[in-house]
């Protein structure tokens, strides 16, 4: 006869099976993404190499040959002539050429920006959504988070939708994540009760902070509904395709400048921040940062040749 302590048993081993499954998931993730950045459609180049293909002493094509696929913008790019190549395969993209032609060009003396390259940004971004939000709450056809949307228009006058429970949602999602991490370090330890208290924790913070971000992009949309592109700049700016597009290629721009160049680098910058760079000393192991740049620079890669 089955008792009441035997299912309560078979209940927590169940649990300890799941959490010790899942962790080594995300121990299988973080692996995967940490090789697939060392791999030719990744970078993994270190200075002294970095420095020599930067200089022009080896070209682009040697360097990818050997595995080494990184890309530098230095100086003024040409025009291109044939962008109804890119129009025909994503016809939204025809919209945002001529703001990202006028971002490029006044921002040109920041850092020079690629118009195809910002294009592919925008495509993985919001694939030339006007009204995307990510999961998180960034929006627009740049995907400009709130906290920098507010700081870039604070002075300016323009408005962001920034009410008190998305704190709350930042902050929730902030310990979900730093839970993950805690739970893959006590499962390296063989410590398993630890690691089943922390994925605990993990679920119940990122259900509350997802909770959050849900109303906060339903009510988002609510409140720009059937407004004009004045009327957007005054409630949340991100929205406006002309000021989403200038200061989306002004922060890449920035970027750039930041990183010598170092497309690669810059990209990741812009979607995990400077900080993550800085510190893992290039790409980050973050699997969205792997992705992003691997996506924007293959973009960049098979469109530029074909609209020259």
């Amino acid at each position: 006869m089955i008792t009441k302590q035997d299912i309560n048993n078979i209940i927590i081993k169940a649990g300890l099976i799941i959490t010790s499954l899942f962790c080594l998931f995300i121990a299988g993730q973080h692996l995967y993404y940490n090789l697939e950045k060392q791999r030719s459609q990744g970078y993994h180049l270190d200075h002294k190499v970095s420095s020599v293909l930067e200089e022009k002493l080896i070209g682009e094509e040697y360097a990818e040959e050997k595995g080494l696929t990184f890309l530098i913008l230095k100086e003024k790019l040409g025009e291109y002539k044939n962008l109804e190549k890119i129009t025909g395969r994503y016809p939204k993209a025809a919209k945002y050429i001529p703001f990202i032609k006028k971002a490029v060009k006044e921002n040109e003396d920041i850092w020079p920006i690629d118009l195809v390259l910002y294009l592919g940004l925008v495509r993985w971004e919001s694939e030339f959504k006007k009204f995307a939000v990510s999961r998180i709450g960034a929006s627009g056809p740049a995907q400009i988070e709130p906290f920098t949307a507010h700081n870039i228009g604070k002075n300016k006058g323009w408005g962001v939708y920034l009410p008190d429970y998305y704190y709350k949602a930042r902050s929730f999602n902030s310990k979900a994540d730093s839970c993950a991490t805690s739970a893959y370090k006590f499962l390296r330890q063989l410590d398993i009760k630890s690691a089943e208290n922390n994925m605990k924790l993990y679920f119940d913070y990122k259900n509350k902070a997802n909770t959050l971000f849900e109303k906060y992009k339903k009510e988002l949309l609510e409140k720009v509904k059937n407004k004009n592109e004045e009327e957007l700049i005054k409630i949340h700016w991100p929205f406006n395709d002309s000021l989403a597009i200038f200061e989306g290629t002004k922060y890449l721009a920035y970027k750039l400048k930041e990183r010598k160049g170092d497309v690669r680098e810059a990209l990741a910058a812009y979607n995990a921040g400077s900080y993550a760079v800085k510190k893992a000393n290039g790409i980050p192991s973050i699997n969205e940062s792997v992705k992003y740049q691997n996506s924007i620079v293959n973009f960049y890669k098979h469109w530029s040749k074909i609209c020259y």
